[in-house]
């Protein structure tokens, strides 16, 4: 008889892997991207997160493809999933709007969500479902090659299943989205679509932050039963 896996903590997905790597990570408030590791000559500083001992790529070079998940759209692996798979790092380009320079951009995966998961922790009863103004207006990185400040976008592809979701969310750039993709994604994923672009925005970063870490923070029927009991209470 298989003895059944123990279960998995947050702690366990999203303690740092080493003293290095919790330099690397982020500080909020503001947003920073000295925690990226570019390819080519840069456009970003000298990265900082430790050597990764498992396979560091996620995406191929050729495009912004999507993260190795099930096979239904929108639907990804949780990090535990990921990491077992030896996957580390999660890659996208960046596309600068006024030279169109592109950066190939690397995050390390666990250490950009415990930031994210710190973040919306300490925020999400301020939200009220709805998008903060860092997610609605994300900071983007300045064009090292014609020196245009906030101008190094992420790539998306036209063809929507091939969106590279995971990375958006965890440079938080998931607001360069289309209010039309948004919709794509939480079509797919079941979730509310409909209503402004802030609500479908927070309805996308919750979504996906869930898959990463289910059942937990990100499950937003179960946050809004416990906000409904203390409301009663």
């Amino acid at each position: 008889m298989v003895a059944a896996a123990a279960p998995v903590r947050p702690a366990d997905v999203l303690a740092a892997p080493s003293s290095a790597a919790t330099a690397a990570a982020f500080h909020y408030p503001p947003p920073r991207f000295d925690a990226l590791v570019v390819e080519g000559s840069g456009a970003f500083p000298a990265a900082s997160v430790p050597a990764l001992t498992r396979m560091p790529m996620v995406f191929p070079r050729d495009s912004n493809a999507a993260v190795p998940a099930p096979a239904r759209v929108g639907v990804h692996h949780s990090l535990a999933e990921l990491s077992r798979r030896g996957v580390e790092a999660v890659t996208g380009e960046l596309r600068c709007k006024r030279c169109g320079e592109v950066r190939l951009v690397t995050l390390d995966a666990r250490a950009r969500f415990a930031d994210l998961h710190a973040y919306i922790a300490c925020n999400v009863q301020d939200m009220d479902d709805r998008a903060p103004r860092r997610w609605k207006e994300p900071a983007l990185p300045d064009c090292e090659r014609c020196g245009q400040r906030g101008s190094m976008r992420p790539v998306i592809p036209a063809d929507k299943p091939r969106i590279n979701w995971v990375f958006l969310l965890l440079s938080e750039m998931l607001g360069v989205c289309t209010l039309e993709q948004l919709k794509h994604f939480c079509e797919h994923t079941h979730k509310h679509r409909t209503g402004a672009k802030d609500r479908v925005l927070y309805s996308t970063y919750m979504e996906l932050c869930n898959q990463l870490l289910p059942n937990g923070l990100f499950d937003m029927e179960s946050e809004r039963r416990k906000r409904i009991r203390l409301n009663i209470a």
